[in-house]
């Protein structure tokens, strides 16, 4: 087994095995190839950033063709770079400082060579670090996984609007309950994602730059005219990120806990509406599209599971599971310690399941659609729904016992619309309530859904 090459059929984790085809876009961002990419490209600017600074005199001004070259070093990173990067960390064993070395080696016989102790300039290795973390989850959200969550929306909203009056027999506690629509079911589900999709589009991670312990002490000790706080401000937000500016060594991972339960939150409610839909489905209130050459058991031919929402359903425990170990990020031991940076070589994994999740979740309401004769007959086999509007008019009216009375006719049992009307009948009040409750129990449980179309067509946007 030693000598197999790693693909999918010899990885140990389902993400980057079974299911590598659908991770396959987060490489970029959640592998250690992402993030010594990221490592370069952040050393990079920041030395490029030194060559333009007015203070830093010790770094001459680069041309545009040095600038460029530089700026391939992580354009043009490719297998053979990380190599090469892991070669030089075999023999140090420190990834950061790999890095440095991967870099100054580039330059050192080139035009750049009198810079070449330049490099990681006054930084700790948690500047780079963070710096490459931050760059990669901010694009990987915005890029990745705000986008999909975008098209769970999308097609939540579709079915809301689609279905908005389209009666179905609502359930709580399993039970038989006060009807509602198909549509306004989905609307919850993309009424409750959408909110969380607004908080992932603009969310960021921010990043320091501030050195081992957070006080600027080797590049304000090197230039004590330099004010820390201004030079690191105008690095971050050059390089396009929110400048975090007072922490330890470490930016205290308070904002890397709120994206993690922001996603655990999210995955949360999709596992929801994965449950639900299989619950849809079991009761045959949904019915799935049959793809040709699938086959649902081994045994039983007939079979067409559920399987998509059950591999969310699946996909997120796992997720949510890592979500909340990672959550706890910024217990991290005084001005720092490894175990945070252990933690979050992880992210990958639950990403990963997440995104599997989401994607499972979409395939999965693709293939759904209203089973409508049984809607329609599930409804009306269940007239008894209709005690709760025919006690709350006789409440208003001060009927005594109104409740009570629906009560012992209909709990726990069916009744059919002969037995309201005979019920309504033989109610001692006014021949104009009476009318009002006929109305209700001939128009049938279909009709009784309130302002279910109105919440769809008037809260829910397009």
């Amino acid at each position: 087994m030693d000598e197999l090459l790693l693909n999918s059929f010899t990885a140990v984790s389902s993400v980057d095995g079974r299911y590598a085809k659908d991770t396959k876009e987060l490489r970029d961002y959640f592998s250690e190839y992402g993030l010594q990419q990221r490592r370069v490209w952040m050393e990079v600017n920041y030395l490029i950033f030194l060559s333009e600074h007015p203070d830093i005199t010790h770094v001459r001004e680069f041309t545009k063709e040095e600038k460029e070259y530089l700026r391939q070093l992580y354009l043009n990173f490719d297998l053979n770079s990380m190599k090469k990067i892991k070669e030089i960390d075999s023999k140090i064993n420190h990834d950061v400082k790999a890095v440095e070395y991967f870099i100054k080696e580039n330059i050192e016989n080139a035009s750049l060579e009198d810079v070449v102790e330049s490099v990681h300039f006054a930084l700790t290795s948690e500047d780079c670090t963070n710096i490459a973390y931050a760059s990669m989850l901010n694009t990987a959200m915005q890029t990745i996984f705000a986008l999909q969550l975008k098209r769970i929306v999308e097609k939540l909203g579709d079915y809301a609007h689609r279905y908005a009056d389209l009666p179905m027999l609502a359930r709580t506690h399993g039970q038989p309950a006060s009807p509602t629509t198909l549509g306004k079911e989905f609307a919850v589900f993309a009424n409750e994602l959408s909110r969380k999709l607004e908080k992932l589009q603009k969310f960021q991670i921010p990043a320091k730059l501030n050195g081992a312990t957070g006080n600027y002490s080797a590049l304000v000790a090197a230039y004590p005219i330099i004010d820390g706080v201004e030079f690191s401000v105008k690095f971050l937000e050059a390089i396009g990120l929110e400048p975090k500016l007072v922490t330890t060594q470490v930016d205290g991972y308070t904002e890397y806990s709120e994206l993690f339960n922001l996603i655990k939150e999210t995955n949360t409610i999709i596992k929801k509406l994965d449950l639900d839909m299989w619950l849809y489905i079991s009761y045959d209130y949904l019915v799935q599209k049959k793809k040709k050459e699938e086959v649902g058991s081994s045994t039983m031919p007939h079979k067409v599971n559920p399987i998509n929402f059950e591999n969310s359903e699946g996909n997120i425990r796992i997720a949510n599971a890592i979500f909340e170990a990672l959550s706890e990020l910024p217990t991290t031991r005084m001005q720092r310690d490894l175990s945070g940076s252990t933690m979050l070589r992880a992210m990958g994994e639950a990403f990963g399941h997440t995104l599997i999740a989401w994607k499972n979740t979409l395939k999965g309401l693709s293939r759904i659609e209203p089973n409508y004769d049984y809607l329609q007959k599930c409804i009306e086999e269940h007239p008894e729904v209709l005690a709760e509007p025919i006690q709350t008019i006789l409440r208003r009216e001060g009927y005594i016992g109104a409740y009570e009375g629906l009560k012992e006719l209909t709990r726990g049992r069916k009744v059919t619309i002969e037995e309201l009307l005979k019920f309504v009948d033989n109610l001692v009040i006014p021949e104009r309530i009476k009318d009002e409750l006929r109305n209700i129990i001939r128009f049938g449980p279909s009709s009784y859904t309130g302002e279910a179309e109105y919440i769809v067509d008037k809260l829910i946007l397009e």
